[in-house]
């Protein structure tokens, strides 16, 4: 059978979550041990050492508060970045339409 033919869903970056069992904290480690099928005591054991050893210590923590907001909480949960973005959007139809109800023309 083709890669393409199966009913299966391939996995994907977008299919990434943090809401596990094993998860601690915000469950950004967990949920990229079970991602890239790795040992979640080596990812937990690397952000630790990351953290602890020098200068790295803000790329570390930056990384995981960007992946916490990155990766959504549950499957098929919106990620902190969807929400900001259908945010936007609202915004800005809401904005572009109380544009066009005003009687006021902006064009010049």
């Amino acid at each position: 059978m083709d890669h393409f033919e199966s009913d299966e869903q391939p996995t994907a970056l977008t299919e990434w979550h943090r809401g596990y069992e094993e998860a601690r904290g915000a469950g950004v480690c967990a949920g990229l041990a079970a991602h890239f099928d790795i040992p979640l005591t080596l990812i937990r054991a690397g952000f630790i050492l990351g953290a602890l050893l020098g200068p790295s210590i803000t790329v570390v923590v930056g990384s995981y508060l960007a992946l916490w907001f990155l990766m959504p909480e549950g499957p098929g949960e919106d990620s902190g970045l969807d929400r900001v973005a259908d945010a936007v959007t609202r915004f800005s139809g809401d904005a572009r339409e109380r544009l066009h109800q005003s009687d006021v023309d902006f064009r010049g």
